[in-house]
């Protein structure tokens, strides 16, 4: 299907999207906000009309960024896109249809911790010592991180995770790279996590509750 024949058939079934975009918790700290809204209308090839926004201010806080990326689910397939063009009008927005869409990836939802109750990662590093490493993001199968070390991916590595939750107990885990980009003169590193399901319960208890407080910073806006 062409990207307007996608919304127009998210338009005829009342299906709704899972939208995420970026907004500010703290100075120079970015949270991921999400929410669902539904397609209103689609204008011809080009553009179209979002409404029924949750939470309802969602539509305020989008108006501070340029763009947001939307989930959704077509003919039980899960898939994803980057909408663009945004123009606010009340608690509608109209925007400009994808050129494309790819099939979403990812399996779990993927939160950023407050600066205030930061999660740790500590790693043992094959030939050297153990190093610590606050986490940009977690989800409850991996995180991400930056390093200045030169990681090899595929590479197994012991690791240790804490949550704020748990003041004095640590998640143990074997680890792998799975992903890495130069950001500047450090290195983002992606981390699969290999956890038993014991503390897999854990860390899905502290994204759940980390996603509530982003939820309620959205409502305060």
């Amino acid at each position: 299907m062409k990207p307007v024949e996608v919304f127009r058939y998210l338009q005829e079934k009342s299906l709704p999207m899972v939208i995420s975009f970026p907004m500010v918790e703290e100075k120079n700290h970015l949270v991921t906000g999400r929410g669902v809204c539904y397609v209103e209308e689609v204008h011809g090839t080009s553009r179209m009309t979002l409404s029924r926004f949750n939470p309802f201010r969602l539509v305020k806080q989008i108006a501070r960024t340029e763009h947001i990326y939307a989930t959704f689910e077509v003919n039980g397939r899960s898939q994803e896109c980057v909408i663009r063009d945004l123009t606010i009008s009340g608690n509608r927005i109209v925007a400009a249809i994808p050129e494309a869409m790819t099939v979403a990836r990812r399996r779990f939802i993927r939160i950023e911790p407050s600066l205030g109750n930061p999660v740790f990662l500590f790693i043992k590093f094959p030939g050297s010592g153990t190093h610590t490493f606050v986490v940009r993001d977690v989800c409850e199968q991996g995180c991400g991180f930056l390093s200045k070390a030169d990681l090899h991916e595929s590479e197994r590595i012991l690791c240790g995770i804490k949550l704020p939750e748990y003041e004095n107990e640590f998640i143990l885990s074997e680890g792998k790279i799975v992903y890495k980009k130069r950001e500047g003169r450090s290195i983002r590193y992606g981390l699969e996590l290999y956890l038993h399901h014991d503390d897999v319960a854990r860390m899905r208890q502290y994204i759940m509750k980390r996603e509530i407080e982003i939820r309620k910073l959205l409502q305060e806006y």
